[in-house]
């Protein structure tokens, strides 16, 4: 895999940090408080199949969706729904809305006032929908708003959406939370961050990526002769060719308990990658099965905002795109053919042969 810096001038993030894991309060772009709530598509479009009796009951003349978190909600409502789409521009602030798909003569035409469902993914402030809002009535129509999710917070609570209680990524935001792109909204402001300033930000398995895994059973045998055999091992040939303006982009994400983490950065750094940051399993809160390495490099991954994970382990690779549904998660494959794997729910009832 080859990782090539397609931007004129490399950003650099973590400018003369080269040790993250020393210091994490200080450098993760993306932190929330209270549990990360990844949606993948097919979830958001099983919340909006719900949310259509009460949409049917608005009858809408056409839906109206908000660029562009509210487009793809949107698209998926008018074709639940069977009607029009039409697409508006909303920018924080003082800029006016404007139409980017616009309805035409519809609002002149009709014989009474046109009804306008209002889709967007989340009320958090409640401003975008606001103003939105104002902007459909303030050209004649009845407006109904529609949500896939709400903040118990937003200053306009919409007409039909869930309430979320804990934070929701949704997939078309992950790059958006990455710590390049939430570098560039700190450094100018979070209303004027648009979708050309968003960076990807890549995590890597170690063992099976980088340097040949070592078997378990030889682990369990004799410990500290394993972890010298693998301290020897060499750079696989195989291994991802990351190139220097990336590495700043780009963090190794390993289910080695957090006591190799020394002896890992030597490894690590005796093979040119010491600009690269490391993070270990914390062994103190998440077990030395495959459980615990799986559950610590989802937590790592929803804690440094990684939109894009490479896995050695197909199982694993999985249960990681199962956890963390809102990214890509690539099974590495041995570096001959990577795949993208997903790790939707699947019902094995479907499978019975109807009675």
């Amino acid at each position: 895999m080859e990782l090539e810096d397609r931007s004129e001038e490399a950003t650099t993030p973590f400018e003369g940090i080269q040790d993250a894991q020393a210091r994490p309060s200080e450098w993760i772009g993306f932190r929330k408080t209270g549990r990360i709530i990844n949606l993948s598509y097919d979830k958001i479009a099983a919340i909006l199949h719900s949310q259509v009796p009460r949409q049917h009951g608005f009858r809408p003349d056409f839906v109206v969706g908000i660029a562009r978190g509210g487009i793809l909600p949107a698209s998926i409502v008018a074709s639940n729904l069977r009607v029009p789409l039409y697409l508006i521009q909303v920018t924080r602030g003082s800029a006016p809305v404007s139409w980017t798909y616009a309805p035409g003569e519809v609002a002149s035409s009709s014989a009474r006032r046109p009804s306008a469902l209002l889709v967007d993914d989340i009320a958090s402030s409640g401003q975008t929908l606001l103003k939105a809002k104002a902007f459909l009535e303030s050209a004649g129509m009845i407006v109904c708003t529609n949500t896939v999710f709400y903040d118990q917070r937003t200053a306009l609570r919409p007409d039909i959406g869930s309430l979320a209680l804990d934070y929701v990524r949704f997939p078309w935001e992950r790059r958006e939370n990455t710590p390049g792109s939430m570098q560039k909204k700190r450094a100018g402001s979070a209303d004027a961050f648009h979708f050309l300033d968003e960076e990807d930000f890549f995590g890597f398995d170690l063992d099976g990526v980088f340097l040949d895994d070592v078997p378990a059973e030889t682990y369990a045998r004799q410990l500290e002769a394993a972890l010298s055999m693998r301290d020897a091992l060499q750079l696989l040939e195989s291994s991802p060719r990351i190139a220097l303006s990336m590495r700043k982009r780009a963090a190794i994400v390993t289910g080695r308990p957090q006591m190799d983490y020394d002896r890992t950065r030597q490894w690590l750094d005796r093979y040119g990658m010491h600009d690269i940051a490391l993070y270990c399993r914390d062994h103190l809160r998440y077990g030395h099965d495959e459980a615990g390495a799986i559950a610590s490099k989802i937590e790592t991954i929803n804690t440094l905002g990684i939109s894009c994970f490479v896995e050695s382990e197909l199982r694993q690779a999985v249960m990681i795109a199962r956890g963390v549904p809102s990214i890509d998660v690539v099974w590495w494959n041995s570096g001959v053919n990577p795949l993208r794997v997903s790790g939707h729910d699947f019902d094995v009832q479907s499978l019975a042969s109807p009675s």
